[in-house]
């Protein structure tokens, strides 16, 4: 299937359906848009950025940050924010800093050798602890490079948080969301209750402890595993949960 007939039918299904659109992305919301025109994507009605720890509502056009959120995320990292937490792991070996404009007020990234090692999250903690901190840990494989990922978020938060931040604003069902990724840091959303799709292009590792862990919690129903890759398998998953039509 051509990839413009795909695109087509995501912005018909939009359009008709009045469905609300974010995008929840690990990138920050200057990339993400970027991302967003390459693809003729439609644009979103949110942009939950930087892995979950940014918030944004599109108003006449514009992508307008939700304070409310950025208050919630202060809190969240014990009153404090991303730069802190870079000051306290600018000597940690192993972890080199990922380039400017992946970091974010509230997300500190690194890149690491993979496997990341236990003992090597125990010192990133330790450290952030110490400092006063309150810090999710979040560790990803870049499936280009096989470089480890790590993001260093405010407690508690990471995709998920921006997402059931938004169903309960919206005044939504768990039955009304559909949630589509590829990677690590989207663990938490896939397993969060709502009907999910997880894209062919997701490290298989993932995959496994996905399907584990859905079958243990009862969710197995909810997490559809796509053959396609990229924008083709959430597309593929949102046909399957109903959002597309079936092609004929």
């Amino acid at each position: 299937m051509e990839r413009s007939r795909e695109i087509a039918l995501f912005h018909d299904a939009v359009t008709r359906a009045e469905i609300t659109l974010a995008y929840v992305t690990g990138r920050h919301l200057a990339f993400a848009l970027e991302g967003v025109a390459l693809t003729g994507l439609p644009p979103a009605d949110y942009m939950a950025c930087d892995v979950g720890t940014s918030l944004y509502r599109r108003e006449a056009g514009e992508y307008r940050p939700d304070p409310g959120y950025r208050a919630e995320m202060e809190q969240a990292f014990g009153g404090s924010d991303a730069a802190v937490a870079r000051r306290e792991l600018s000597s940690v070996s192993g972890l080199r800093e990922q380039e400017a404009a992946k970091q974010a007020a509230f997300k500190a990234s690194y890149y690491a050798p993979w496997p990341v090692r236990p003992e090597q999250l125990s010192e990133v903690e330790g450290r952030l602890t110490a400092a006063g901190l309150v810090v999710e840990l979040v560790v990803s494989r870049d499936p280009i490079t096989g470089e480890g990922l790590l993001d260093v978020l405010p407690g508690g938060v990471a995709k998920h948080r921006a997402l059931h931040h938004l169903v309960a604003e919206l005044g939504l069902e768990s039955t009304d969301v559909v949630y589509a990724g590829d990677s690590g840091n989207d663990r938490a959303a896939f397993l969060s209750g709502y009907r999910a799709v997880v894209v062919g292009n997701a490290p298989q590792a993932l995959v496994r402890e996905l399907r584990d862990a859905a079958d243990r919690g009862g969710m197995a129903h909810l997490l559809y595993f796509a053959q396609e890759k990229y924008a083709a398998g959430v597309l593929e998953g949102c046909r399957h949960h109903g959002l597309l039509p079936v092609l004929p």
